[in-house]
């Protein structure tokens, strides 16, 4: 069996809307593997993302589905062993702050910037240095994110309530009471009193 018959054969096999990396045929070598991906492209086998990313096309009556932006974003992640961040709507959303999903979304990476094409959408993935990521929790940064695209003016009782109750679910709570000490003053000073607030309930 060729080498090209063996890629061929192990995306038939793929379920639709599984993404492909030109790194997941690492025993190839690995410019070969992008011009053949990029056939594949070609005659819509697989459909390019970003450089040297794929997927499988789920087609449907309707057109095809393309994968989520959690999805690409979260593979991207295991592929280059990297942290990613949503920021502005989408970590809103994520907290459960917002309903709104933005066309274009925008994620913070330790790994490789990059824009990837979702059909009309685009995801960006902006470079920031491990320093970004200083927190223990994973709680942490997604709130400091959330906050600061809210604005510290636009917190709203709703908004308070919700955060409550997430940190009130949260099991990194010691964690959080100690990322507080590297958090913007006033996150620290917004988010102190609520966990104060749930350790003096919990007594």
């Amino acid at each position: 069996m060729t080498i090209q018959e063996q890629i061929k054969q192990r995306i038939d096999k793929a379920k639709p809307g599984t993404l492909f990396f030109v790194n997941d045929f690492a025993e190839f070598d690995n410019e070969y593997v992008s011009k053949l991906l990029s056939t594949m492209n070609d005659f819509n086998v697989l459909e390019r993302l970003a450089k040297g990313i794929y997927y499988k096309p789920i087609v449907t009556k309707y057109g095809n589905v393309y994968p989520s932006a959690e999805k690409i974003v979260k593979s991207i992640a295991e592929h280059e062993n990297a942290k990613i961040l949503p920021t502005g709507e989408y970590a809103l959303n994520a907290l459960g702050l917002s309903t709104q999903v933005p066309m274009n979304a925008v994620y913070l990476t330790t790994g490789s910037p990059r824009t990837i094409t979702i059909g009309n959408k685009k995801i960006r993935l902006k470079h920031r240095a491990p320093s970004a990521y200083s927190y223990k929790s994973q709680l942490m940064p997604l709130l400091v994110l959330a906050l600061r695209a809210k604005g510290k003016d636009n917190i709203t009782s709703s908004d308070t309530n919700r955060i409550e109750k997430i940190i009130s679910d949260s099991t990194e709570k010691q964690l959080i009471k100690t990322d507080l000490m590297i958090a913007p003053v006033w996150i620290r000073k917004y988010i102190k009193p609520i966990i104060e607030k749930h350790e003096h309930l919990a007594r």
